[in-house]
């Protein structure tokens, strides 16, 4: 609870509590009980407090250091461009396999006449 307190602590300040409590819909004693710990904190708050201050739920909960973790919006584009990498590097070896695949193919053929005269051929 202490790190929950805390973090809306850090959230509202320089801002008055009377103006965030009525920015999230709920009375300023409320607020006041949240930030001292004296009540639990509900998901709904959770929720208007991600969302009108842009931090994330796991951040409030004190689940990760990093403010916007979690996000949607962060989450989104770190899919995007982990997506995009393995885009890249699935190109890149394709190429690799076609390269391998074009080596083999010319090994096997540059073995097969050898093989052939070496089959056919018997000792005297």
């Amino acid at each position: 609870m202490k790190k929950v307190a805390d973090r809306i602590k850090e959230v509202i300040a320089g801002r008055s509590v009377k103006s965030v409590a009525t920015e999230i819909g709920i009375p300023q004693t409320s607020l006041n009980a949240y930030m001292t710990g004296r009540h639990k904190i509900t998901i709904e708050l959770i929720k208007q407090i991600s969302v009108n201050f842009d931090v994330s739920a796991d951040w409030l909960l004190g689940l990760t250091d990093d403010r916007a973790g979690g996000s949607p919006a962060v989450a989104n584009a770190e899919y995007q461009k982990k997506l995009s990498d393995l885009e890249a590097e699935n190109i890149s070896l394709k190429g690799e396999v076609r390269g391998l695949q074009f080596a083999l193919e010319s090994a096997l053929k540059g073995a097969q006449p050898a093989q052939a005269s070496v089959s056919h051929s018997r000792p005297a």
